[in-house]
């Protein structure tokens, strides 16, 4: 008797999607590749996932996938752990899962590992992209020639390619003269007794993770130009889970909302620690400095003395965005909302006795 097709994913962040919230994490291509995972389940394929070692069995069976175990996250020695236990633990488990078709998602080191194994044991490959910068040919997101290297010819070598949008195929079109099949992101739907009408009530809801590259700050400017429809932010704050580096992100516990005097309609939710904000770095932000801070109730405040600098357990009980706090711009006396650097600088300034809303000559 003939074994089913057996479909091979190599998801390192996996088994935390599947965990039943015992790791307290889950990120978007996990959660992609995950209902991808089932679906393929359930449509008869022999389905194994390769991803990391959270303490589970070697071999896990779970909604109808089978999971194998490879390294720890942040196991191993700084300098020496891609070698081992990553290189070594992940190849082997690449191999114990003896697809016919193995599948990687982004562009990425394991993308050129994982085309490498296929090829060894004949079998095929298909890369699916994980973002607009993987089809470019210059792969900003990847760094070091040997990533680089192994990132092109897991590209150029795989036997389909599965872009997530239309900008994406033509770019790849474009870029590496490769043809590729659009296939969108999946959505898990509830009950059909569940669903709702969606042209019914007027709210816009924004669903995301706190970090630049998902453009808040376009949201926001939306809810300010337009106060008569009801906007919402809902987010997870990334941060760095114990452990050092090599980790997923994991939500931290603090959550709140924002609301602004000056667009009503608007509010933001998440969970995050204020006081973990501070020292930030990648910003998003305007090319012009406001004149002008908010405060969170939306009305404007002059700096505050070194005597009234809020101590450290009063902002750790006080939510703000990550990386971000919200200032209304004074340029043409309108009240802009933009995402502004929470940056440690001007916690410094602050410090020192400085204005840091004067700006700079």
């Amino acid at each position: 008797m003939t074994r089913p097709p057996r479909v091979c994913l190599f998801v390192e962040f996996l088994y935390p999607v599947v965990s039943g919230g015992r790791i307290p994490f889950a990120g978007g291509i996990e959660v992609q590749l995950t209902l991808m995972g089932r679906g393929l389940a359930k449509r008869g394929f022999d389905v194994h996932v390769v991803t990391c070692d959270y303490g589970q069995p070697e071999r896990l069976e779970i909604d109808g996938m089978t999971l194998h175990r490879a390294y720890p996250p942040t196991g191993g020695i700084p300098g020496l752990r891609f070698f081992h236990p990553r290189l070594t633990l992940g190849l082997s488990a690449l191999w114990r899962a003896d697809a016919d078709v193995y599948l990687f998602r982004g562009a990425a080191l394991w993308a050129g590992l994982v085309h490498a194994v296929a090829r060894a044991r004949g079998r095929r490959f298909v890369w699916l992209t994980g973002h607009d910068h993987d089809v470019l040919r210059s792969l900003p997101d990847v760094h070091g020639p040997r990533d680089r290297e192994l990132v092109r010819r897991a590209i150029r070598g795989a036997d389909a390619i599965v872009t997530q949008t239309k900008a994406q195929q033509e770019r790849l079109r474009y870029d590496w003269a490769l043809e590729s099949t659009v296939i969108m992101n999946s959505v898990e739907l509830p009950p059909q007794a569940s669903l709702g009408d969606a042209g019914d009530g007027s709210t816009v809801l924004w669903l995301s993770t706190y970090k630049p590259e998902k453009r808040p700050e376009w949201f926001t400017r939306f809810a300010e130009r337009h106060p008569h429809v009801r906007c919402r932010m809902v987010g997870v704050v990334p941060g760095t889970a114990a452990g050092g580096a090599g980790s997923p992100p994991r939500a931290r516990s603090r959550r709140g909302s924002r609301t602004c005097a000056s667009s009503p309609s608007w509010r933001a939710r998440g969970s995050t620690r204020c006081s973990r904000t501070r020292p930030c770095s990648r910003t998003a932000h305007p090319p012009r400095a406001s004149r002008t801070r908010c405060s969170r109730a939306g009305r404007a405040r002059s700096p505050r003395s070194p005597a009234s600098t809020p101590t450290a357990s009063s902002r750790a009980n006080t939510w703000a965005p990550p990386r971000w706090t919200l200032s209304a711009g004074s340029r043409n006396s309108s009240a802009a909302w933009r995402i502004r650097p929470c940056a440690a600088k001007k916690a410094g300034e602050r410090a020192r006795g400085s204005d840091p809303t004067t700006p700079r000559k």
